[in-house]
């Protein structure tokens, strides 16, 4: 119940920036564990080791954001907004008013 937030926010973190695929996977695997050790009684993993991997989790995406952060020359992949895609294709310049030299005056 109070992991929800954190499968949703790792989905739209996977569609938002895809090259992080696998949080939303790790998160999912430990709901998983989770909802079988309450639902039917199963323990797959011990609890104890279940709370050290979104542990891990943070550690790695936490170290991911210090290098971008540190090396703000050296982003291979920028943020989604600024990535040029199929659906939003980036436009070209508009001319200003005086460029085109086709252009008749309207005479006023």
């Amino acid at each position: 119940r109070f992991f929800f937030p954190a499968d949703v926010v790792a989905i739209v973190l996977a569609f938002h920036l895809p090259r992080y695929w696998y949080v939303p996977v790790v998160i999912g695997a430990v709901s998983l564990c989770q909802y079988a050790n309450y639902l039917i009684d199963v323990q797959l993993v011990p609890i104890e080791w279940l709370a050290l991997v979104p542990l891990g989790l943070l550690a790695v995406l936490s170290w991911q954001l210090h290098n971008w952060l540190r090396n703000p020359g050296d982003r291979s992949s920028p943020p989604a907004a600024e990535r040029p895609n199929r659906l939003n294709p980036p436009r070209p310049p508009r001319p200003s008013r005086g460029s085109d030299p086709g252009r008749r005056d309207s005479g006023r």
